[in-house]
């Protein structure tokens, strides 16, 4: 019990709150180099961390400490990913940027210095195949969380989220108060 609750105060809810790709919605496209699996990469309110895989283009890093793919908590989504064939891939790119939405979907269009377009809405971009690809993830911006998981001060007590702000009975309260 000591030790969860050591954890709690290190580590609370809204503030960690990392989440994994879903396995069903994995997939960005490039017509010029086919599909991009997003399984291993992870969403934290301020970057994306692991590595996403093409077999056309090989391993792709989104480690922080490489520059990296950054968050603002809301979704909208900035920096670069590296890969060693596909060189950086800006997500913040003049004519394109990519977001992540209230239901977790990515949409947009991040720019591949040696391959060109990376697409994540290809259920409804016509430039893309035939097939329905998208990436959809568990993580959801601020705004569109219950007020005791939304990484904010609601109630202006000084307490932030479940299960710091005493309002809150657990990370689905939609109330701080």
């Amino acid at each position: 019990m000591f030790y969860a609750s050591l954890l709690c105060l290190l580590f609370p809810w809204g503030a960690v709150h990392a989440s994994a790709v879903l396995d069903a919605y994995k997939y960005a496209w490039s017509n010029n180099g086919g599909y991009i699996n997003f399984a291993n990469v992870d969403v934290t309110e301020s970057a994306l961390t692991g590595h996403a895989w093409s077999t056309n283009f090989g391993w792709i890093n989104f480690d922080p400490a490489q520059g990296g793919v950054l968050n603002d908590g809301t979704g909208n989504l900035s920096g670069s990913a590296w890969g060693e064939q596909t060189g950086w891939i800006n997500f913040a790119p003049t004519n394109g940027g990519v977001t992540v939405d209230s239901s977790g979907d990515f949409a947009g269009y991040a720019w591949s210095e040696n391959y060109g377009w990376v697409v994540f809405n290809c259920a409804t971009d016509s430039t893309c195949s035939s097939y329905d690809h998208k990436v959809n993830i568990d993580w959801r911006p601020r705004g569109a969380r219950p007020a005791c998981n939304n990484a904010t001060d609601d109630d202006s007590d000084g307490a932030t989220d479940y299960p710091t702000d005493t309002g809150c009975t657990s990370a689905d309260d939609t109330s701080e108060v």
